[in-house]
């Protein structure tokens, strides 16, 4: 998908994030070091899928994909924006908090809502979003405020 949209002439490669939300936030984390992605923001995602596969009776060693984002992030130079429930009963916040931690240049949002629980008008989740896209060369210079 990155090699689409970077091959596009009305696209700058340079502009291109990562956005990934449970296991899709896995799949971005493989991304991170295979093309230069400005931003990555991450929604409920794991550290890696060995980290908690034991919780579902999947031994470590039989997980042949690991999906180590948070290997990825430590050696990650670009924005990141992590938002997670507390009450995520399907991946625990302590993998967001880690997250967080291994990236430079992250921001952690945890909210008190399960996993995958984004509901726009309870949760400030598009004005974190907003708020982060600003930050970063994901927008053009004419979007950005100062």
């Amino acid at each position: 998908a990155w090699d689409r949209l970077a091959a596009r002439p009305d696209i700058d490669p340079a502009r291109i994030g990562g956005l990934g939300i449970s296991l899709g936030g896995g799949a971005i984390g493989t991304l991170i070091p295979q093309r230069p992605l400005a931003a990555v923001i991450l929604l409920s995602t794991f550290t890696d899928i060995g980290a908690f596969a034991g919780r579902y009776g999947l031994p470590r060693d039989l997980v042949l994909d690991p999906y180590d984002t948070r290997a990825a992030l430590a050696g990650y130079d670009a924005p990141v924006l992590v938002i997670h429930g507390r009450r995520d009963g399907v991946i625990p916040y302590a993998h967001a908090q880690a997250l967080a931690a291994a990236g430079r240049h992250a921001t952690l949002h945890l909210h008190d809502c399960a996993h995958v629980c984004w509901e726009p008008e309870r949760l400030p989740l598009w004005a974190e979003l907003e708020a982060f896209l600003r930050r970063t060369p994901l927008l053009p210079a004419s979007v950005h405020q100062d």
